[in-house]
């Protein structure tokens, strides 16, 4: 039986995606290495974007949180702190998009 942390399969999964990226890219000569992971990082820095949202998202959801009856019962958020957490969300992914558009123009 193999155990594997959680962490070490996400850096296992990400070495794979890179490694594809190159393969993708037709890189059989070092000259090539940067350009071929291009796209790589694209992805790396929208995941990262949005991780960055969902932090936000929680973290203005678990500002308005209370117990709405019996101890137990579970957790709920107001009116307000939802309507931050969809406003972070539509503002954190319109900027995304809008960062893959210029950079699809760029390429064109």
């Amino acid at each position: 039986m193999i155990n594997i942390t959680a962490e070490r399969l996400k850096q296992l999964e990400d070495i794979e995606f890179k490694m594809e990226c190159l393969e993708s890219g037709g890189v059989d000569n070092w000259v090539h290495y940067g350009d071929s992971l291009e796209e790589y990082h694209k992805i790396k820095d929208r995941e990262l974007a949005l991780e960055k949202i969902f932090e936000s998202v929680l973290e203005a959801l678990s500002s308005g949180t209370y117990e709405p009856s019996e101890r137990g019962a579970g957790i709920a958020f107001g009116n307000d702190e939802q309507d931050e957490a969809m406003k972070i969300m539509v503002d954190g992914l319109n900027e995304i998009i809008k960062q893959m558009i210029v950079g699809s123009k760029i390429l064109d």
